[in-house]
């Protein structure tokens, strides 16, 4: 299912230095937790500045359409889609989640800092102790995490995956691209 706003991620064979044929279409969240807060045009979801303006799709249950950042409050659940800017995340889609729906949260972000088994990503404190993942963490990586929320507000790793920001070009015989979706006709 895939929404206006939504990141996605192709992959497939380049046709021509115009075209191309798509194997698979990968929707990319970049965030999901609660809001723990808000201004006109930020939202602080896990530690991460989440940046919303007049090209951010949102959609909230039993809002009237078109929904914005005032139908959201502090507390409610959100999946954020975008791009991670020096800034924050720019939003381009945000989904309100039902209460409960999910006590898993996802962070991709930059380590900026590591004591022992704690990570901080942005200002989120995440503790990856018994969380599986197969490389060393380092300031600097770029990471996928899943977990929880524990005492504290600390985001309580089951998994860390090391990911990647940069393009290739040297192979060029495969590529990837990303953006977001501008319409689902």
């Amino acid at each position: 299912y895939l929404k206006v706003g939504m990141v996605v991620t192709v992959d497939g064979n380049i046709v021509n230095s115009t075209s191309g044929t798509a194997a698979t279409v990968t929707y990319a969240k970049e965030l999901q937790g609660p809001i723990t807060a808000k201004s006109t045009d930020t939202l602080t979801v896990l530690g991460q500045t989440v940046i919303v303006d007049n090209l951010t799709k949102i959609e909230v249950t039993g809002a009237t359409p078109p929904a914005s950042i005032a139908d959201l409050k502090v507390g409610d659940i959100v999946e954020v889609s975008g791009f991670s800017t020096t800034g924050g995340i720019r939003a381009t889609y945000i989904e309100a989640k039902q209460a409960g729906a999910t006590a898993e949260y996802e962070l991709k972000g930059t380590i900026s800092a590591i004591n022992g088994t704690l990570l901080t990503i942005g200002t989120q404190i995440v503790d990856i102790n018994g969380a599986s993942f197969n490389f060393t963490p380092k300031v600097g990586d770029y990471v996928e995490v899943k977990g929880t929320l524990g005492t504290g507000g600390n985001l309580v790793a089951s998994s860390m995956v090391l990911k990647s920001r940069a393009f290739n070009t040297t192979n060029a015989g495969k590529a990837e691209v990303q953006g977001y979706v501008t319409s689902t006709s």
